[in-house]
């Protein structure tokens, strides 16, 4: 792969991507628009989407519901996150179910190992639910355990024979790194909007709230930081805080005297300042993400929000220190695994931009 040297300046628009999944179809495109067109913070998903959601999927999530409501815990919420939502507004067959449920009102001792461990035998005691067989298995490193993060990978097995792997976690508050790790300390008892805000893009920030209803279930669209209008714009964000002066976040990034120099530098206006610093702070805080970024751009053929080039430069050394090189490689390969167009695409911003030797 090229080297990059860094050089602040927003992308040409020649190579802006369009609008709503560019790699498809005009009318494929012009249905996915339609139907995007219909969501809003708050809302529940038309059916025109809600449809797509495999039947697997729903035997999971009515599964799930079935039993926190049996253990008196019908009370606590639970999301679908990640690039399932975002892949459902694209029009695309969403895969890779990730729940999170918020145990925020919830006992100290109320986990999400708890409750998952309880579920092989509520699937023996309820078989027509759909789910037969239930197997857990943790997803953490050595490092995530040694930091008890309540994270977990349930295998199940519905009456067709089918195995779907769900990845099930809180949803998280405030996330503190240290200079040398990746993984963080997490505050297991977050909000939606705290969860949402950690993520790393807009688009991956969206949450569905599943709720039991008389015909099956319902979905409520969460979009706390716009990602359904990134998605109509074809753009990649990172979220922003709403609550937070430009002074916090300065202070929650901003560590050198070289730092300070490299935002004064920038000659940006607040509302500015704070995109382009918060979004040096989710790099900063895993700076693989610097990496997943260019990927997504590739992938999708969205355009990089101009504030993505301008954070850069504060978490590049991080991105050399903390990620090892086997690790990046892999974000590189899956961008070579999208075709001829993504590479094309990567290598465009790779020839316009620098963030030195990946």
């Amino acid at each position: 792969w090229p080297q990059l040297s860094f050089r602040c300046r927003a992308r040409p628009r020649h190579l802006a991507s369009t609008p709503v999944d560019a790699m498809r179809s005009p009318v494929a495109a012009a249905a996915a628009a339609d139907e995007i067109a219909l969501v809003a913070h708050g809302a529940a998903l038309p059916p025109e989407l809600s449809q797509r959601i495999p039947r697997s999927d729903v035997e999971i999530l009515t599964f799930l519901l079935a039993f926190l409501e049996s253990e008196g815990l019908g009370m606590i919420p639970v999301f679908i996150n990640g690039g399932y939502v975002r892949d459902l507004l694209l029009g695309r067959s969403p895969d890779d179910l990730d729940l999170s449920l918020c145990l925020r009102g919830c006992a100290e001792g109320v986990t999400v190992g708890g409750l998952l461990e309880q579920l092989p035998a509520f699937a023996t005691a309820r078989p027509e639910l759909g789910v037969v067989q239930v197997k857990l298995a943790t997803i953490l490193s050595n490092a995530s355990k040694d930091k008890n993060v309540d994270t977990f990978k349930a295998h199940f097995v519905n009456t067709a024979g089918e195995k779907i792997e769900v990845d099930v976690m809180p949803t998280i508050g405030e996330e503190i790194y240290s200079d040398d790790n990746r993984i963080p300390v997490r505050d297991q008892r977050g909000t939606p909007e705290e969860d949402a805000l950690r993520r790393d893009l807009t688009i991956g920030a969206l949450l569905l709230k599943v709720r039991p209803s008389s015909g099956g279930l319902s979905y409520e669209l969460l979009d706390f930081y716009d990602g359904v209008e990134d998605i109509k714009q074809g753009v990649l964000r990172s979220p922003c805080p709403m609550g937070k002066t430009i002074s916090e976040v300065r202070s929650l990034v901003l560590r050198t005297s070289s730092d300070e120099a490299m935002a004064t530098s920038l000659c940006l206006e607040e509302a500015q300042a704070l995109q382009v610093l918060w979004w040096a702070k989710i790099l900063l805080d895993d700076p693989l993400r610097i990496c997943r970024a260019l990927r997504f751009a590739a992938k999708l053929r969205f355009r990089l929000h101009d504030a993505f080039w301008s954070a850069i430069p504060f978490a590049i050394d991080a991105l050399r220190a903390k990620v090892a090189g086997g690790r990046k490689n892999t974000e590189y390969l899956k961008i070579a695994g999208c075709g001829f167009d993504a590479c094309a695409s990567f290598v465009g911003d790779a020839s316009l931009y620098s963030i030195g030797t990946l």
